[in-house]
């Protein structure tokens, strides 16, 4: 038996590129909103602190809700909520247990159900996943801007 790349395995490598893009984003937007004064050490400090990506989209979500409902929060929260199922549909695949039958390997989910990986599958999440940055880093700099006022409104002092 040996080991070959398949176009279903060339397919979630591209998948997997497309995710890492993804994780990525969620990461830099997530230091953008918390506007630290070193952005390296801040991106650092937040994959330290949040390891796992659904605990850093989870940050992200509630630091633009702080925005308010509005067309851009929409936009993102929905690009949000992609990439948590996004996420689902990896996980599932990355945690799989591996099974041989028939002498091939076969992923397999808690079920003991085949978990399939088509290129068809794999380039769908891609293009969701490349999507899903494309909505969040688009609409970086307004988010910024608005965390920028809330701060300046809450900091102004109250006349008396």
């Amino acid at each position: 038996m040996y080991w070959s790349l398949d176009p279903h395995t060339a397919a979630y490598g591209r998948f997997q590129l497309a995710f890492t893009a993804l994780d990525t984003t969620v990461s830099d937007s997530l230091v953008a909103l918390q506007r630290p004064s070193d952005p390296q050490r801040a991106f650092a400090e937040t994959k330290r602190r949040l390891r796992l990506f659904g605990y850093r989209l989870t940050e992200l979500i509630a630091k633009v809700e702080q925005c308010g409902e509005n067309e851009v929060t929409r936009a993102v929260l929905d690009a949000c909520a992609t990439a948590r199922q996004i996420s689902k549909w990896r996980n599932s695949r990355v945690h799989a247990k591996v099974r041989f039958v028939r002498d091939e390997l076969v992923l397999v989910g808690d079920d003991e159900m085949p978990v399939q990986i088509t290129d068809r599958l794999c380039d769908e999440q891609a293009s969701r996943a490349i999507e899903a940055l494309v909505q969040i880093k688009a609409r970086m700099p307004f988010l910024v801007s608005c965390l920028n006022v809330h701060d300046m409104i809450d900091s102004e002092p109250t006349l008396s």
